[in-house]
Formats: structure tokens, C-alpha cells, sequence
């Protein structure tokens, strides 16, 4: 007795299976291959980026910071180290404030400290005037109380002080002259300056050539360098103000 031969429908399925069922395995098998080789490489050239362009970039962003931030801490380091082996004090710097945009006067890291002697032999204190970009219609006004002071290099008329405990310096008195008050235009630049000090009491040698006074004795001081005058930022004159300060020890 022989089996029963399949159906037309069975058998058409059969050979379906057989011709498509090899056909449908290798196509999900590439693609899978295709798609991991793909996100792998994606993964990959991703990874790359994120490592080669952030990491650098995070590197340098404290890099940059640090430079600019740290420069007055390497110097004093430096200098401690300095100090260290000579005994000699740590370099000092200034501060300052300003109400003219761009126009500062600055003090580098330099000594604060000095003995009487050193004081009376005469000192220099290193600033700057820094103008960032050129100011129009600026009229400075002389510090002094005759008015006789007169613009530097910078443009501006520059008073000093020196200030502390009952003592004081400057060139407040140099008698009368005639008044001023010429608008100019700031130039863009920097304008080194020293100012110059014998450690003595003084208020200028007005019109009569007044003799300095006594030597300032041990203590701290501050000295004071200010430019002020009026400027007309929006078509109406506006008062202003260049400020910056400087610590200075006197020692026996």
C-alpha cells in the first residue's frame, strides 16, 4: 500500500519553504551585520570626537583661565621662592577703580616695603595709565589748589598722595595759575610712569618755596594716584574718576 501523495496546496508550500525559507535567513544577518558595523563606527567616530574635541577643549579652557587668573600667582611664587633664600619681602601690586570706560591706572607687582634709609634715599614706584580705546571730549581737571597741574603723556592730569597714620604727601600747594579746561581726545596706548618719593611730610612748595617736612615714621601707607575731570559720553558733561592704589611699608 503506498503513503498518500501530498496536495497540490501542501506541496506548493513545500517547495515555497524550501526556495524562500535560505533567502529570508542571510538578509536579517547582513542587516544586523550592516547595522552594528555601522552604529560601531558611529559609537567609534563619535567617541573620537567627543575625546579629541572636548577633552582638548576642557583642557584649554582652564589653561587659558589660569594664565590670566594666575600670572600675579606665578610671580608671586617666584618671588616666594626668592624670598626664601635672600630674606627679602614678597612683591606687592595695586588695586584701582575707574568710572571712565577702558582708562585705568595700574600698578605692576613690585617691593612695598622699605627701610627709613631706603626711603630718605629717595623711592620710585613703577605705574601705568592704560587707555583701551581712543575717549573723545575729555576734559581733565587738575588735582592741585591752585589748579597749576597739567596734562602727562596720557592726556590726563595725574595727583598723588601718600596717606597714613597723621602723616601725608603731595603736591597740593604750588600757588595759583590760571585756569584751564581744554576737551581733548584720549590715544589708545599704555603710559608708564614713576612716581617719586624721599619719605617726607610735604603739602608742595606753593608760591613762597615751602621746605618739605618730617621724614614719615615706621608704619603703613597708602599711596593714592587719581586722574578725575568731566567727559561727555552722552552729549552731556559727566564727571569722572581714575583711581588706583598702592600699599607702601616703611620699616626702621
Amino acid at each position: 500500500m503506498h503513503p498518500p501523495t501530498p496536495g497540490p496546496r501542501l506541496a506548493c508550500a513545500l517547495a515555497t519553504l524550501l526556495a524562500c525559507g535560505p533567502a529570508i535567513g542571510p538578509g536579517p544577518e547582513t542587516s544586523a551585520t550592516t547595522d552594528a558595523s555601522t552604529t560601531q563606527t558611529v559609537a567609534s567616530t563619535s567617541g573620537a570626537s567627543t575625546s579629541d574635541t572636548t577633552n582638548p577643549t576642557t583642557t584649554a579652557t582652564p589653561t587659558t583661565d589660569l594664565s590670566t587668573t594666575d600670572a600675579p600667582a606665578t610671580t608671586s611664587t617666584t618671588s616666594a621662592t626668592t624670598d626664601a633664600e635672600t630674606g627679602a619681602d614678597p612683591l606687592c601690586e595695586g588695586a584701582g577703580m575707574t568710572s571712565l570706560p577702558g582708562v585705568t591706572i595700574e600698578f605692576p607687582p613690585q617691593d612695598c616695603s622699605f627701610t627709613l634709609a631706603e626711603a630718605a634715599a629717595g623711592l620710585g614706584i613703577d605705574f601705568t595709565v592704560t587707555i583701551a580705546d581712543p575717549v573723545d571730549d575729555v576734559t581733565p581737571s587738575p588735582g592741585d589748589a591752585g589748579g597749576c597741574e597739567q596734562p602727562g603723556p596720557s592726556g590726563l592730569i595725574l595727583f598723588a598722595e601718600v596717606l597714613g597714620n597723621d602723616q601725608h604727601y603731595c603736591i597740593c600747594d604750588q600757588g595759583l595759575c590760571p585756569p584751564g579746561g581744554t576737551a581733548i581726545t584720549l590715544a589708545a596706548g599704555m603710559y608708564p610712569g614713576t612716581f617719586m618719593w624721599t619719605g617726607e611730610n610735604w603739602n608742595g612748595p606753593s608760591d613762597t618755596n615751602n621746605p618739605k617736612g618730617p621724614p614719615f615714621p615706621p608704619g603703613d601707607y597708602q599711596l593714592t594716584i587719581v586722574a578725575r575731570g568731566q567727559w561727555l559720553p552722552f552729549g552731556e558733561p559727566q564727571p569722572f574718576e581714575v583711581l588706583g592704589t598702592f600699599p607702601i611699608t616703611l620699616t626702621p
